[in-house]
Formats: C-alpha cells, structure tokens, sequence
C-alpha cells in the first residue's frame, strides 16, 4: 500500500492506452460500475473506446494502492459542477483525472487538486479561442511570439487554467477563465488572480511525457513533495523522476 502524507502530491502518468489488448481491456470493464459501462459504450467502435475504460479503471485501481479496498468497489459522487469525489466505501484522497490522445494522467492529493494535459501539436485555432477564453493580458502576451512559440505558450497556459479551475470544483466556463491570468516572465512563471478566487496555489508544470504539456494545482502555497508514477495498467508502477516547474500564486 501506498502512503500519501499530508505534505505530499502524486501524479501518475499512463502508459500509451493502445498497449492494452483487448482480453486485458474486456478484464477492466468489469470491474466498472454499469454506469460507468453504459457511459463507455458510447464510444464503442471508435478509438475513445478503450480511452474512456481505462480512464475509469485507472482511476480506481490507482486509489486502491492507497486502501484496502479492491479497484471495483470504489464508489465515487459529483459535485455541483461534476467534478468526481469518492463517495463510499471510506473516505479517501482527493483526485483528478485528465486524458489528451493515447496518455491518461491522474493526480492524488490530501487536498482537492486539478490536472490537465494537452498534446503540444494539438490542432486549434488557438489565437480564436485565447480571445475567447484568456484573459487580455495572456491574448496580449501570444501577440508578441511568433507563431511555433504562441500555440506552445498556448497549450501550456491552457492546460494550467484548466487545472487551476478544476482544483475549484467550478467547472470549465468563460467568465471565470477571464478572471485569473499566468505570466511567463522572469524570474518566473506567476499567477495573478482577483479577490473572488481562493489565495495561496501551487502549481506544477511537468515535461515528463514528451509531446504533452502537464500542468497540476492545490490550494495551498506551502512546498509539497512530488512524486511521480508510472503507471502500467493492473501491474506494478515505479516512480520516476519529476521533470518539472513549481511556482505559487496568490489570489
């Protein structure tokens, strides 16, 4: 069993979803809820498919290395805005899951946590959808890169909005991504955000997985120890070396 002390972040990075064979992957759907099933079907005869179960089954075979309590036996609620929590058998960690192509990534905290990944060559309109969605100050900041650096800096600074906004619970919507903003200025990344949002974050940016941009935030300034896992799906993980960035931020 895995210990997770107060001052402590794991984040587990999956191995490629399509290493999975199908007789490994018909063994995971059963041991999800028939919701869950239902909700996978959906995607039957695409490649989400597979995704969609194994994000599920990641999920809880990743908590129950932290409890005796077998990966199907989980049972899991939402809140106001559907982020999922663990509802039963016991109280457990605080977690967040979040996917991009064939990588599924999962973070697990003492505190409620955000993660997110993107694939760095995403294809996006991406100054369309930073007017949209980003504060002036980060639309103004990708006007002055060339384009190669802006859709990067976009996809970074995306994927640490989203994590940010997770970690609130608050759901994903327009007028609350405007409200808090990241600067990538020396010496450092920052975050500046008004007097509505919670203060005292902390956030990681990892380059563990090349091609992925990976950004994780929890409510709390204070150092934590990282910790990095690979996860193999139903097999053993080994921690890795954390290729990444931490910086706090204020609201």
């Amino acid at each position: 069993m895995i210990r997770l002390d107060d001052s402590e972040l794991h984040i587990w990075l999956s191995q490629p979803v399509g290493s999975v064979d199908p007789a490994r992957l018909q063994r995971y759907v059963d041991v999800l809820t028939v919701d869950e099933r239902t909700r996978a079907a959906r995607h039957a005869g695409s490649g989400q498919y597979g995704r969609s179960v194994l994000t599920r089954f990641m999920a809880r075979d990743v908590l129950s290395r932290y409890a005796s309590i077998r990966p199907q036996d989980w049972r899991f609620k939402a809140g106001e805005f559907g982020k999922p929590r663990i509802g039963s058998p016991q109280d457990g960690p605080h977690f967040n899951v979040s996917h991009a192509r064939d990588r599924i990534v999962m973070a697990v905290s003492p505190l409620t946590c955000g993660i997110d990944i993107e694939a760095l060559d995403r294809d996006v309109r991406f100054r369309d959808v930073a007017r949209r969605y980003f504060a002036p100050a980060e639309v103004e900041a990708l006007r002055e890169l060339s384009d190669v650096a802006a859709r990067r800096r976009f996809i970074e600074t995306w994927t640490l909005k989203e994590a940010f906004v997770k970690a609130l619970g608050r759901g994903l919507s327009f007028a609350l991504l405007k409200t808090f903003w990241f600067r990538f200025e020396p010496p450092g990344l920052s975050l500046e955000a008004g007097s509505a949002l919670p203060a005292h974050w902390r956030f990681w940016c990892m380059a563990n997985l090349p091609g992925f941009a990976i950004a994780c935030a929890v409510p709390d300034a204070a150092p934590r120890a990282l910790t990095v896992w690979n996860y193999p799906f139903g097999a053993d993980a080994d921690q890795v070396v954390a290729e990444v960035e931490t910086f706090t931020g204020s609201g």
